[in-house]
């Protein structure tokens, strides 16, 4: 079940925990954008790195390809642990809606 029919079903939350659950899912969203545009940026990066390799035919430009990856990597995985902890949240608030 997603979170907003999550939301929907239950009626009875007040006000200011559907409030709380939507600014959740707004983070969570974004933190979800955030992530495909730095797959975006690494792909062109090293797009690049490479198309300069082939033109150049300098190994060094392959192999500084692997620092971009390396960084948009760890930075995905930031991105996805966060996400995940923030779903943790809003099933805390769900299950708990007055107690967190």
């Amino acid at each position: 079940m997603s979170p907003q029919k999550k939301i929907e079903a239950n009626e009875g939350l007040a006000a200011d925990t559907v409030k709380h659950l939507e600014f959740i899912q707004d983070i969570v969203n974004r933190m979800g954008s955030n992530s495909f545009q730095m797959k975006g940026w690494m792909i062109t990066i090293v797009s690049a790195l490479l198309a300069i390799y082939a033109d150049k035919q300098n190994h060094v430009y392959a192999l500084v390809g692997i620092l971009p990856t390396a960084i948009f990597w760890f930075l995905d995985s930031y991105y996805l642990w966060q996400e995940r902890k923030f779903r943790a949240v809003y099933s805390d608030i769900l299950e708990h809606p007055g107690k967190v």
